[in-house]
């Protein structure tokens, strides 16, 4: 909460759906950072084992790949929840917008409303959660081709 408590609503809301924003979007790249720690750590373990052989090995790669497998669909899930949470700040932040570019009379203070105009004719990977979810779904079946491989070896 802000030290000064003398400032007027309309700036006291901005700050709130701002803070709640930045909050939830700064969760969202952490969750997305220990998932690509996780996935490094699966597959460089994965590879180093690749040339050893006994039922150890067969057991661990294809409990990485089980591993691997879930967390993606767990991470995925995380990052779907904060994906929601920042799209609330970003309504309640485009309101704000709207109103201050109407008292001020500079529409393009809109900044929000802005960022989530198309700037690319591509169909597709033009938002955080389309890559995320891109990468989620491969790293996914990556992780099951892990534990299948792993199987019949």
């Amino acid at each position: 909460m802000r030290e000064n408590l003398d400032i007027d609503t309309k700036t006291l809301a901005l700050y709130y759906a701002w803070d709640h924003f930045a909050y939830h979007a700064g969760q969202r790249q952490t969750v997305f950072n220990y998932f690509v720690l996780l996935l490094g750590g699966c597959v460089a373990a994965y590879s180093a084992t690749m040339g050893e052989s006994g039922a150890e090995y067969h057991y661990f790669r294809i409990f990485l790949g089980i591993v691997l497998a879930l967390a993606s669909l767990v991470f995925w899930r995380l990052d779907q929840r904060n994906a929601r949470l920042v799209k609330i700040s970003e309504d309640a932040l485009k309101d704000l917008e709207a109103q201050m570019a109407k008292e001020i009379k500079v529409p393009s203070i809109r900044l929000m409303e802005n960022a989530g105009k198309r700037v690319s004719r591509f169909p597709f990977l033009e938002s955080f959660g389309q890559i995320y979810g891109l990468i989620f779904a491969v790293s996914g079946l990556v992780g099951i081709a892990m534990a299948i491989v792993s199987v019949w070896r």
